[in-house]
Formats: C-alpha cells, sequence, structure tokens
C-alpha cells in the first residue's frame, strides 16, 4: 500500500531509450507493469519511502492552522 501511494505521488519514473524524458508512473500503471513482466518491482523498501516523508507532526499542524 505504501508504493501505491508513493507511485500515486509521483515517486516512481519510468526511463526508456524510446523515451525522450521519463514519465511518473501511477500505482495502476505501475501494477500494470510488473504483473505483465514488463518491469521489476522497484527494489525500495516501506522504510526508504517513509524516510522521504520530510514533514513531522508540528510541521502538519502548523500548516492546518495557518490554512
Amino acid at each position: 500500500m505504501t508504493h501505491a501511494f508513493y507511485a500515486d505521488m509521483g515517486g516512481f519514473h519510468l526511463r526508456t531509450d524510446d523515451l525522450e524524458r521519463p514519465i511518473a508512473l501511477n500505482a495502476e500503471q505501475l501494477f500494470y507493469l510488473v504483473n505483465m513482466g514488463y518491469i521489476e518491482y522497484p527494489k525500495i523498501d516501506k522504510e526508504e519511502i517513509d524516510d522521504k516523508n520530510k514533514t513531522d507532526g508540528l510541521a502538519r499542524c502548523v500548516k492546518l492552522l495557518k490554512w
């Protein structure tokens, strides 16, 4: 589930020789490509994804109160 949310936030990009520039994959596209065997499942674990979330609870509260 963490990988799906990460994909939907634009965390996974597809790079090929045919493309001019990498494209972001959403969870559905990533699932399809992995399921059909076009690409391997990304080698990133939940802890690495969680580490990319730099916002702590206090900062989120401040943002909500400011909004």
